[in-house]
């Protein structure tokens, strides 16, 4: 069935940014605390991509270079904006998953993924 719905365009879409994060319920019963990434995160964020077995390294950025890890804590850590926004999920202190998206700039497409460590 085609879409009969008309896309926006993204310089109208509200920004969400909220200041605090939630917490999730676990199946396992622990919670995690889901926020926006922050600048701040980047050291987490490229650590937990640099810890990252080269094979697993290989199928999430098509490569293994050593600075895989930091272009892609730069791309989670930056500001979000109508094309960009990314997740992280801390346990006990420690970054847990992140989850994030970027548009295209092509109507109805874009990419997304969530990252556990492994």
């Amino acid at each position: 069935m085609p879409c009969r719905c008309r896309a926006a365009r993204r310089s109208d879409w509200p920004v969400s940014t909220p200041a605090a994060g939630t917490y999730a319920l676990l199946t396992d019963g622990a919670t995690v605390e889901v926020r926006p990434a922050r600048r701040q995160d980047f050291e987490a964020v490229r650590a937990m991509h640099a810890a990252m077995s080269p094979d697993n390294m290989y199928l999430r950025f098509f490569s293994i270079s050593p600075s895989a890890a930091e272009q892609e804590a730069s791309r989670v850590c930056r500001e979000p904006d109508s094309d960009h926004a990314a997740l992280l999920a801390w346990q006990d202190g420690r970054l847990a998953d992140v989850g994030a998206y970027e548009l295209s700039g092509k109507p109805g497409v874009g990419g997304g993924g969530v990252r556990r460590p492994r």
